[in-house]
């Protein structure tokens, strides 16, 4: 099992890319452990390395639903044990925007 929780739920805008690295496994009998990574939908802007996701999504990805990410982890005993994480990956819009720059404001904002 992941010695730490799993995010069940990652948001990432159109765009944007961000890298989850995935928490430590400890096996209670310190048996060795397969990780089996299964993308799904996400598999066009998700890349897994063995360690990390790497989710880099484009416009086009942007959806009401979200994308499920399956990771299962076995152990190697004898008698295998199994557990089943879902990651729920959220692909929201970019909105663009500026604000304006005032005498008391003299932020700008804006993505190229």
């Amino acid at each position: 099992m992941f010695v730490s929780p799993l995010n069940s739920t990652i948001n990432v805008t159109a765009g944007d890319i961000v890298s989850y690295l995935l928490p430590k496994i400890l096996d209670a009998d310190n048996d060795t452990f397969s990780v089996s990574v299964n993308l799904g939908q996400a598999f066009t802007f998700v890349k897994y390395d063995g360690i990390k996701l790497r989710i880099s999504p484009k416009a086009n990805d942007v959806a009401t639903k979200s994308y499920p990410i399956a990771i299962t982890l076995v152990d190697g005993n004898a008698a295998p044990k199994s557990m089943k994480y879902i990651i729920q990956v959220f692909v929201f819009p970019f909105l663009n925007f500026t604000t304006k720059t005032t005498p008391t404001n003299n932020v700008s904002k804006n993505r190229s």
